[in-house]
């Protein structure tokens, strides 16, 4: 994507005016200067600062860079804007620099890419403080969906948003930190937030999983949008899934943004089958993709019983329990993240025979 279709003019001048104490703080080097106002490179180890930041025009200069890799071919000098900056300390592209410094000050507004918005009627009504819900981009985020889930951009930020949110304590003034989290709608209006973050004292990573707001079902359209009346349907088909990475994965696997010929149940949660029971119903073919342990297979059973128990002279349901597919993975996301791996495998040893001589 080009940066330039993702920012505007706006929002690169905020972008570009990040201070550079604010990088340099945020990635833990040090910046307390000199009576001369010099501060150490980042670029390398001394004891006589070489760097410094011209505040006025958000400009750095490291003047003891003649004698380094990073000098640039003609120039006495290392300097540069904070895009710059953010380029060379973390090896990136200038996109990537760019979403880094948007996530340092999330005040910046995001150019949005293509999104389904939660109707109304899933704005959230929990207790919890929303303080705003936004395009998925921070880089913790990104990396846990498309690394981790291996689900592709295009697809998670299509469907998910970013949501930031207080944890409000009766009787206590309200905290001045947000959290932020993946944020999935479900038609009761609440949100289904994942996220996963790395314990810096014991190096364990930590996964958050939980609502904010009411626990319910989600149903989508063939189209990928949120339909909030369970009286609609607009396919004579409906797959059902457990959780939304299920769900993502299923169209990743296929290879679509959208569902295409099938409506879309998302339970959230086995214990909102009966919830969802009246909106199924309405579809004569029915797809369970739940996961493969003892409460998927009692869920399946169950949901395979209601359906059967629906079935008149004039209307029939088919059910069919889809778990064959991923037979020995606990759910699709586990079997499509091995399906990724392999292929990964794959072209490592297929780049490695090419560059044999």
């Amino acid at each position: 994507m080009n940066h330039r279709t993702k920012y505007s003019d706006e929002q690169m001048a905020a972008i570009k005016a990040v201070p550079i104490e604010d990088v340099l703080i945020d990635l833990g080097y040090p910046v307390k200067s000199d009576s001369k106002g010099f501060i150490c490179s980042p670029f390398r180890n001394e004891r006589t600062g070489s760097f410094k930041i011209d505040r006025a025009k958000n400009f750095w200069c490291d003047f003891g860079a003649s004698n380094t890799e990073h000098i640039r071919s003609g120039k006495t000098h290392l300097g540069g804007s904070v895009i710059d900056l953010v380029m060379m300390l973390k090896n990136c592209s200038v996109l990537e620099a760019l979403d880094y410094l948007a996530e340092l000050k999330p005040g910046i507004a995001l150019g949005k890419i293509e999104q389904v918005k939660a109707p109304s009627q899933y704005e959230s009504r929990s207790e919890t403080k929303i303080t705003r819900v936004g395009e998925l981009y921070t880089y913790s985020l990104k990396d846990y969906v498309s690394k981790e889930r291996k689900i592709p951009l295009e697809i998670a930020q299509r469907y998910l948003s970013q949501i930031y949110y207080k944890n409000i304590v009766p009787g206590k003034p309200e905290p001045e930190k947000d959290y932020f989290a993946i944020g999935f709608p479900n038609r009761s209006g609440a949100w289904v937030i994942r996220s996963q973050y790395t314990d810096r004292s014991t190096g364990a990573v930590q996964q958050i999983k939980r609502n904010i707001g009411p626990s319910d079902c989600t149903f989508i359209g063939k189209d990928g949008h949120y339909i909030t009346d369970e009286s609609i349907s607009q396919s004579s088909n409906v797959a059902v899934f457990e959780g939304f990475f299920n769900f993502l994965s299923w169209l990743a696997w296929k290879g679509i943004l959208i569902p295409g010929n099938t409506d879309i149940v998302v339970l959230n949660s086995t214990t909102n089958a009966e919830r969802a029971l009246p909106f199924i119903a309405r579809h004569s073919h029915v797809y369970a993709y739940l996961d493969n342990d003892q409460t998927g297979t009692n869920c399946t059973e169950h949901l395979g019983e209601m359906c059967a128990a629906m079935c008149d002279d004039e209307f029939s349901i088919s059910f069919k329990d889809c778990r064959e597919a991923y037979r020995g993975h606990n759910d699709i996301n586990d079997a499509w993240r091995e399906v990724c791996r392999q292929r990964e495998m794959s072209n490592e040893q297929v780049t490695g025979k090419g560059m044999r001589r």
